[in-house]
């Protein structure tokens, strides 16, 4: 059985976006991220994938979850709803969930892990957010700084989760459902 985990940098007030972009620019996290992911199934909606500058990320199966699963995407297959998607990745070890909200809102009811980085700023002009009320991070953090000025603290604590691993040196949070 695979094991479906949701990957997102969220803002304090759960901002995860604007104008199909993330609101930061965070080259560690993109390479947690990469790293992560690579040699897994990745299922993303298609405004997430239409976002992505080179297409269809690499090293991975890319399942895409539209309304129109006949538009011909290339590299990647298109599904209607998440069932079917995880059907597709039903022998992957693996599934990363990478957003938008919609997708995000399906998946928190069927997630085993969370991989969170929390972005400690204000992103006013948002328009896309963690589909989640106001979460409660806490514990160990670090604070590389981002573009721009604002800084980021990487933080834990997921309703209903509990944490099991905390690696400093990669920034990676990892959370698993409680028993």
């Amino acid at each position: 059985m695979s094991t479906i985990s949701i990957i997102a940098a969220i803002a304090d007030d759960n901002a995860i976006g604007k104008n199909n972009k993330l609101l930061w620019r965070l080259p560690a996290d993109m390479r947690r991220f990469k790293d992560l992911t690579t040699g897994h199934a990745v299922i993303m909606g298609r405004k997430t994938f239409e976002s992505l500058p080179k297409g269809p990320l690499p090293n991975r199966k890319n399942v895409v979850l539209t309304t129109l699963p006949e538009a011909g995407f290339v590299n990647c297959f298109g599904c209607e709803s998440m069932g079917s998607a995880l059907d597709i990745c039903e022998k992957e070890d693996e599934i990363f969930i990478l957003g938008g909200a919609l997708v995000y809102r399906q998946a928190l009811r069927i997630a085993d892990k969370m991989y969170i980085t929390r972005v400690h700023g204000e992103f006013k002009d948002a328009d896309t957010f963690f589909p989640v009320g106001k979460l409660g991070f806490m514990g160990r953090s670090r604070t590389p700084g981002i573009p721009g000025g604002c800084k980021t603290r990487l933080s834990v604590h997921i309703p209903d989760l509990r944490s099991q691993e905390i690696n400093d040196s990669t920034d990676s949070f990892l959370f698993t459902r409680a028993s």
